[in-house]
């Protein structure tokens, strides 16, 4: 009888530092702060999203294009075939 109550405090004990380890839920105002600081990232970094958030694999000169058309009024890009046969 005593291992079990022995086992049951210790279960008891290891619940309870996981629970003063277990991060907190955000207060609304600081998770719509975080929400501002993360959208206007990827606003400005079109390049990061994709690689990132939507987990697309995306070249450097990629990174380069989707970046500049994120910042610029007017974006021209020559663009030409063949790539697909390096991947």
């Amino acid at each position: 009888m005593e291992i079990k109550e022995n086992k049951l405090l210790e279960l008891i004990k290891e619940r309870k530092k996981k629970e003063k380890t277990r991060p907190k839920e955000l207060d609304p105002i600081k998770k719509k702060e975080n929400v501002k600081r993360w959208t206007s990232l990827y606003r400005r970094n079109i390049n990061l999203y994709a690689s990132r958030h939507l987990k697309i694999r995306i070249h450097p000169f990629q990174h380069i294009m989707l970046y500049l058309m994120g910042i610029s009024q007017v974006f021209f890009a020559i663009c030409s075939r063949g790539l697909s046969k390096k991947i």
